[in-house]
């Protein structure tokens, strides 16, 4: 039997759903106050309600929570394959330790109960955050990163948490690590990853930055990470970029793809720098956590692009593009706001 964790998340539910075309039963952890109704909300993105209900029965939920090792332990008994796609994101920098200490153990418990429960496989979905950089060329599995180079709380996390798998395979898991960037994909959770990028582009964004980074479908990660499993491929990392896209192309696409008008503002230096102290300091006095800090800005206007190439000549796989996704994934998110 397989088991993923992050079930009910943009990406754990849409790997349920994929696994479930094939499977009898799969095994989920969640937290007791999950949200699982969300991952039955994202089975009718592609399925009638009756069909979506027969595919979520097969769904074993178990309450557990990856910052304790027992209740991971007993989770996994009877399991084969692992899909770890489970992580806290946030880029508020009051965050930043606890981030990094949920994320880091809770890999390290998962990874232990899997090396105790002899585990056939496991596949870690990390992020491009866990990479090194290039200054001319683009980012690869091997880019070194820099010690002097500030990282975020959740950068940091994904770096500690591949070190821990990296340390498993060693100890004897066999093992594969997945590095998107960021995943197109919809969610019941409107500020959920990019779903937070058509809810806001629909309800009309007037801002863009010229940042470039890389960009997948959720369901080029999903596929990708099944055929890996599958496959006699053991103790590497694989990047798994679509394209490298300007934010102001893919705000545009989209906007285009609503019947939106496309932002017309650019947010440059100034106003990012701007933006972010003076978010700082409403949070003073609302006691909210801020929408806009120093870490998204520097993120919003970097240029990193992203080689896909070792996945392409491991599995020859070829990704969807960009435009067809953002095509896709807004008839899926006027579908949802319908549901």
């Amino acid at each position: 039997m397989k088991l993923i964790t992050g079930a009910t998340g943009m990406l754990g539910s849409h790997l349920a759903y994929r696994l479930l075309q094939t499977e009898n039963k799969i095994r989920a952890i969640k937290r007791k106050n999950s949200k699982i109704e969300n991952t039955l909300k994202t089975f009718q993105f592609y399925s009638s309600k009756s069909e979506a209900q027969s595919l979520f029965d097969k769904i074993e939920w178990v309450d557990a929570d990856i910052l304790d090792y027992h209740s991971i332990h007993d989770a996994l008994e009877n399991i084969d394959e692992v899909y770890h796609a489970a992580a806290i994101i946030s880029f508020n920098p009051a965050d930043r330790q606890k981030i990094i200490d949920n994320n880091t153990e809770g890999t390290a418990n998962l990874v232990n109960a899997s090396l105790k429960r002899n585990i056939k496989k496991f596949c870690h979905i990390s992020s491009i955050a866990a990479l090194g950089q290039e200054t001319n060329n683009p980012v690869t599995e091997k880019s070194v990163r820099n010690p002097d180079v500030h990282y975020t709380g959740y950068q940091q996390s994904k770096y500690m948490s591949e070190l821990e798998v990296w340390r498993a395979s060693e100890e004897g898991l066999n093992m594969i690590i997945l590095n998107p960037p960021i995943i197109l994909g919809i969610s019941p959770n409107k500020t959920e990853g990019s779903t937070s990028i058509f809810y806001n582009i629909e309800k009309g964004l007037s801002f863009y930055t010229n940042g470039v980074t890389g960009y997948v479908d959720v369901h080029d990660v999903v596929n990708i990470a099944i055929i890996l499993m599958s496959k006699n491929i053991t103790n590497q990392r694989f990047i798994v970029s679509s394209e490298n896209i300007s934010f102001r192309e893919i705000v545009n696409q989209i906007a285009d793809e609503f019947e939106k008008k496309r932002p017309k503002y650019h947010a440059n230096k100034f106003m990012l720098g701007m933006a972010w102290r003076f978010e700082k300091i409403k949070t003073i006095f609302t006691r909210k956590p801020p929408v806009i800090t120093k870490d998204v800005v520097k993120s919003a206007a970097s240029v990193e692009k992203y080689s896909s190439q070792k996945i392409h000549e491991a599995i020859d796989y070829q990704f969807r593009p960009i435009k067809e996704s953002i095509k896709k994934n807004v008839l899926i998110y006027k579908k949802m706001i319908s549901l």
